[in-house]
């Protein structure tokens, strides 16, 4: 998600405004992609399906 956001963010015009809130947003996402995937590495199913619920609800 990160990647289309970045890759949208090339092609349309935005203000510098705009700009550093779609990095802020990608960034964001990036690092809640990687909190996941550390979580799931040491946690089990059910505490990974919590993180995960709780991450796409918001």
């Amino acid at each position: 998600m990160a990647g289309r956001l970045q890759r949208v963010a090339a092609i349309e015009r935005l203000t510098a405004t705009e700009r550093e809130a779609v990095k802020f947003l990608e960034v964001t996402l990036k690092q809640a992609a990687r909190f996941i995937r550390a979580m799931q590495r040491h946690a089990d199913g059910a505490a990974v399906a919590l993180i995960a619920a709780l991450a796409y609800a918001n």
